[in-house]
C-alpha cells in the first residue's frame, strides 16, 4: 500500500499488512540484526489496545543477510481490521537496539485510515451469485 503525506487507506474488513524499510534521515536502508520492533493498533476514540505486534508476533524481519536489497525490510501484520473502527488511527513504530537496556526510538506518527469497504463476506455458509 502507498504511504501518501503519511496516510494509509485502508477497507474495513482487510487484512492490515504493512510492508516497511527501516531507514536513516538520509533514507539509506538500516540493518536489524540487533533490533527489536514494536507497533501496537489503538483504538483512536477510546486508547484501548486492539493489537500489540512485536517481532515473532506479527512482525517478521524478511531482511536476508548478504543481501543488499532487503536491508532493513520486515513485515507487519496484525490481522484482520473486521471489527475495528472507521476512521484515522494515528500509529507509530518502536526500533530498541540492544536489548531491554539498549537505545530506543519512536518513528514519527504515520496514520491509517480505515474506510468502509463496500463488498462484504456472505453470511451464509453458501455463496451464490446472481
Amino acid at each position: 500500500m502507498p504511504c501518501e503525506n503519511n496516510v494509509i487507506k485502508i477497507k474495513s474488513g482487510s487484512d492490515v499488512v504493512l510492508a516497511m524499510i527501516y531507514k536513516d534521515d538520509a533514507g539509506i536502508p538500516i540493518s536489524l540484526v540487533g533490533y527489536e520492533i514494536f507497533m501496537d493498533f489503538n483504538n483512536p476514540k477510546t486508547g484501548e489496545r486492539l493489537v500489540g505486534t512485536w517481532i515473532d508476533n506479527g512482525i517478521t524481519i524478511t531482511e536476508v543477510a548478504g543481501d543488499a536489497t532487503t536491508t532493513g525490510t520486515y513485515t507487519v501484520n496484525p490481522g484482520n481490521s473486521k471489527f475495528w473502527p472507521l476512521g484515522e488511527m494515528p500509529v507509530d513504530i518502536l526500533y530498541r537496539y540492544g536489548g531491554l537496556i539498549g537505545t530506543a526510538q519512536h518513528t514519527e506518527d504515520f496514520i491509517l485510515d480505515f474506510i468502509k469497504g463496500h463488498t462484504q463476506e456472505p453470511i451464509d455458509d453458501v455463496f451464490t451469485p446472481s
